[in-house]
């Protein structure tokens, strides 16, 4: 093989015994420089990726506190009675809020596994600002502390007779956490 080399370079005069030795210095800096280029651009990654995962751990870090005292008012609801009725939660929001009186449609009653029993009503705004709806929403969200509690439907529609106010349409659910039936379970004969 390289005599064959040996051969080729003593055919060439020597300007192009120049130019092939040009051309053999070009293409090393290019393997050089594309070397470069890739790691630089993997290291870059590298570098970008860790500073979004150092940025989420604080976060997750920062919002421990937060998700702890959840967890824990989660496990009280549990525990806790029997939730208002939502004619009486929505009348009781209402004269908090100072807000107009609302329509209310009391909905039926839904079963989930577990023995969670989702009561929800339809609460209906003819005209309402959106500070007042914000604040209803709010002091709806405060009395998660007494039982869990959704605002499971929004649905919001502008006014066209009046600037800023809105027709709000909401489904309020609350949850109550029930006795399962005493009947055969699952893989038991009767």
């Amino acid at each position: 093989m390289s005599s064959v080399f040996r051969n080729l370079l003593a055919g060439l005069s020597a300007r192009e015994k120049k130019m092939v030795a040009a051309m053999g210095v070009v293409f090393v800096l290019l393997i050089c420089f594309l070397t470069a280029w890739f790691v630089g651009g993997a290291i870059s990654d590298l570098e970008r990726d860790t500073a979004e995962w150092t940025e989420l751990n604080q976060f997750v870090l920062s919002m421990e506190p937060i998700f702890r005292e959840n967890e824990q008012s989660g496990q009280k609801m549990e525990t806790l009675g029997k939730p208002l009725p939502i004619r009486t939660l929505v009348d009781n929001v209402v004269r908090k809020t100072g807000m107009e009186q609302a329509d209310t449609k009391e909905l039926n009653d839904k079963s989930w596994p577990g023995g969670w029993l989702e009561r929800s009503a339809e609460v209906t705004f003819s005209e309402v600002d959106l500070a007042g709806i914000v604040s209803f929403m709010k002091e709806v969200e405060n009395n998660k502390r007494q039982f869990p509690i959704a605002i499971s439907k929004l649905q919001m529609l502008k006014q066209r007779r009046v600037a800023g106010m809105f027709r709000v349409s909401m489904t309020i659910s609350t949850y109550e956490k029930v006795a399962q039936p005493a009947g055969p379970q699952k893989g038991e004969k009767k």
